[in-house]
């Protein structure tokens, strides 16, 4: 029985004649608590370090972002400047 299953059961017993709970149920009811309190601790444990892996990820690409809007202003500065160069060079000539 899944501990749901055990929960759900023993509700249903107190409510129809609040009889005393076994010793032997409460006992496996008890173990499976800790058992999911156990699961849950490192459920949160490796929660906290994927977040900080996102967070880290995420901090990369703010700064890969600011580095690619350099190239590009850096890439259209320079385009802008051979076209320039480019004009120039041919009214020249011409």
């Amino acid at each position: 029985m899944d501990v749901y299953h055990q929960l759900a059961h023993l509700q249903l017993r107190l409510d129809k004649d609040l009889s005393m709970i076994d010793p032997v149920e409460f006992g496996e009811i008890k173990g499976a608590v800790a058992s999911l309190q156990a699961q849950m601790t490192d459920f949160k444990a490796r929660q906290a370090v994927v977040e900080t892996k996102v967070d880290l990820v995420l901090e990369k690409l703010s700064e890969a972002k600011g580095g690619w809007r350099t190239l590009m202003w850096l890439g259209g500065a320079a385009s802008s400047f051979g076209a320039a160069i480019g004009w120039f060079a041919s009214q020249l000539k011409g």
